[in-house]
């Protein structure tokens, strides 16, 4: 009986115990799984903060200062004092990736017809040879255009299209091997670090840095016409670099260098490139027309400046006069007038009497100029509306567009 009672109570010690070692390994696996869910979250929260601000954000928020961070033959070191041996900053590393990661995507172009000569700089935009380059670099009806490779093999290019607009042009060659750009379509900020790869005079893929200086800046360019929406920056440019790479601090193109703003004629602190946004909109209809299709009117019209305000007996400062709109056209049928009364102006006949185009898609239209910018990202058959100044009062009206001719440019 006693030995019954002694194994009873061992058998209890036992479970205590037993139960006392399942809930201690329980609890500790619950704080691991706790644990481990904290490190996750905050991982990612790092993750998160460096992708958004980057690295360098992060490190100064534990109030370590950026030029003491570098890259030694032992990796990444961080140092509190200037007794060391600096080889790479963060900064010239992520400079030296980009570079190397995008060398082969910039060739060196140049372009000949009879003994006019011009060169310039290109992008690799796809393994099949297209390249993007500026209109501007290439000759009208050239005899011969050529693109050189960062292995030193020079291909024969075929022009694809070109686009006056935007100054872009589209090249292919026939070539393996090749090292495509990626192309990012995002916003851009002022204050961001970009990084260009041109043939500034012909030194073959040169590497300049600097920032977005600002957006959506109108230029006109080398062909006297005007581009609009250009990014702003500092990075060096000089004759040969049109035509050339803009890349953002991951490496991906986000822009075509185009053009430099000075009297001089030589590189003040500015230059301009196309955007991806531009350039991911314009490329798929060079490759398939040859040229971008915009909408237009079928209706010409006369600008309604101080003199013909007078002559007309206006009380209206702005608007461009309907002179002559086409019969059973799309603008005909969305009801748009044109002038009744031939009369001669400037040495010239014209209809009086008809609409005064103020508005084109709520924006004010003074000239040519204006009209021409207000059409210049719609396409044949989009539906645009028009304010138009009519017996004393305004009318809207909803045109149809026709396809723009390739004669009409900007003046």
């Amino acid at each position: 009986m006693k030995k019954k009672n002694i194994s009873f109570y061992v058998a209890i010690v036992l479970s205590v115990l037993l139960s006392i070692v399942v809930i201690t390994i329980l609890v500790l696996w619950t704080k691991e799984i706790k644990r481990n869910k904290d490190e996750i979250e905050f991982i990612e929260s790092l993750e998160t903060y460096i992708e958004k601000d980057g690295i360098v954000n992060l490190l100064s928020k534990a109030n370590i200062k950026v030029d003491n961070i570098y890259n030694t033959e032992k990796g990444l070191e961080i140092f509190v004092n200037s007794n060391y041996d600096k080889i790479f900053s963060i900064d010239e590393e992520i400079n030296k990736k980009i570079y190397n990661n995008n060398k082969n995507s910039v060739v060196y172009i140049t372009c000949e017809k009879g003994s006019n000569f011009s060169q310039g700089s290109g992008v690799i935009i796809n393994k099949t040879g297209y390249i993007l380059t500026n209109k501007h670099v290439l000759l009208d009806n050239s005899d011969e255009i050529y693109v050189y490779l960062s292995n030193d093999e020079s291909k024969p290019a075929k022009l694809i299209g070109s686009d006056n607009d935007t100054d872009i042009a589209l090249l292919k060659i026939e070539s393996d091997n090749l090292e495509p750009v990626v192309i990012e379509n995002s916003l851009l900020n002022v204050g961001q670090k970009v990084l260009s790869i041109t043939n500034p005079r012909g030194f073959e893929r040169s590497l300049s840095c600097g920032v977005v200086s600002g957006l959506n800046r109108p230029i006109r360019d080398i062909s006297k016409g005007i581009v609009m929406d250009l990014i702003q920056t500092d990075v060096f440019v000089s004759k040969g670099s049109s035509g050339g790479a803009l890349f953002n601090s991951k490496g991906n193109l986000i822009g075509i260098v185009t053009s430099i703003e000075s009297k001089s004629g030589k590189y003040e602190g500015s230059a301009f490139a196309i955007p991806s946004q531009i350039i991911l909109n314009i490329v798929p209809q060079l490759i398939e027309n040859g040229y971008v299709k915009r909408g237009w009117v079928d209706f010409n019209f006369i600008p309604l400046d101080f003199t013909l305000k007078n002559y007309l007996k206006l009380d209206i400062n702005n608007g461009l006069v309907v002179n002559e709109v086409l019969k059973n056209g799309k603008a005909y049928k969305a009801g748009l007038k044109q002038g009744s009364i031939a009369v001669e102006y400037m040495s010239k006949n014209i209809f009086i009497g008809g609409d005064i185009i103020t508005h084109v898609n709520k924006t004010i239209v003074n000239n040519f100029n204006d009209f021409y910018l207000a059409l210049s990202n719609t396409k044949p058959n989009d539906i645009i509306d028009f304010t138009v100044y009519r017996n004393n009062e305004y009318k809207d009206l909803k045109i149809e567009l026709i396809e723009r001719p390739k004669t009409v440019g900007i003046k």
